[in-house]
C-alpha cells in the first residue's frame, strides 16, 4: 500500500476524531482559514465535483458507486413540534436522493459525510432531529442493497446570520475518495 495513502488516511481519521469531539465546527462551516478544504480532501485528491442543485452525479465510495442528487436546501426548516435549535441558530434541511449503483450493499451514516459551506466560521453543524419533516433517522443509519434508491433529509443547525453557499457530500461517513458540491440557489 502507498505510504502517502496510509498517512493521508491517518490524518483524515485524526481530523474527524477531533471533529467528533466538538472541534469540527470550523470544518462544517467552510470558514476558519481553509479548514473545510482539508477536511473534505484526502491526500492527493482534486477538489470537489461541482454540481448544480437538482442535478445528479456519481460518487465513488470505498466499496462501490452511488448516484447522488441534491434536490433542495430547505432554509429555514420549520422547527419540529418538540425540538428547538440552540439560541442564535436555525434548522436547515438538505433533501438528497441516493441510488446504489454498486454491486454491494451500502451501509453508512450519511450525515457524517455532509457539510454546509457558509460565509461565517463555525456556522453549520449536522444535527439529530427526532420529529418533523427532516428526521435524521436515515442520516445516521442508512442501509441500501445494490440497485436501490432512497430519498432522505439531512438536518443541520446553522447560525441565523450565516449565508449558505453550498452543500458538500462524501460517501462512507466522509472517508470516500470523491466529494460532490452542490451550489445553493
Amino acid at each position: 500500500m502507498d505510504p502517502r495513502l496510509v498517512l493521508g488516511t491517518i490524518a483524515t481519521l485524526s481530523a474527524l476524531a477531533l471533529a467528533g469531539c466538538g472541534g469540527g465546527e470550523e470544518a462544517a462551516s467552510g470558514g476558519g482559514g481553509g479548514t473545510a478544504t482539508t477536511a473534505t480532501k484526502a491526500a492527493g485528491t482534486e477538489g470537489p465535483t461541482k454540481v448544480a442543485m437538482g442535478e445528479e452525479t456519481t460518487l465513488t465510495g470505498l466499496k462501490g458507486d452511488m448516484k447522488v442528487r441534491v434536490t433542495k436546501i430547505v432554509d429555514p426548516l420549520p422547527n419540529p413540534e418538540t425540538e428547538r435549535p440552540k439560541a442564535g441558530r436555525r434548522f436547515v434541511g438538505v433533501q438528497v436522493t441516493l441510488t446504489n449503483v454498486g454491486k454491494e450493499a451500502y451501509r453508512d451514516a450519511p450525515l457524517n459525510g455532509s457539510m454546509l459551506v457558509t460565509d461565517l466560521p463555525k456556522a453549520a453543524n449536522p444535527t439529530i432531529l427526532i420529529g418533523g419533516r427532516c428526521t435524521s433517522k436515515l442520516g445516521t443509519k442508512l442501509r441500501m442493497p445494490a440497485g436501490t434508491k432512497k430519498s432522505l433529509c439531512l438536518p443541520f443547525q446553522v447560525k441565523k446570520k450565516a449565508k449558505i453557499s453550498a452543500f458538500r457530500f462524501r460517501l462512507n461517513s466522509g472517508f470516500g475518495p470523491e466529494t460532490g458540491e452542490w451550489a445553493a440557489k
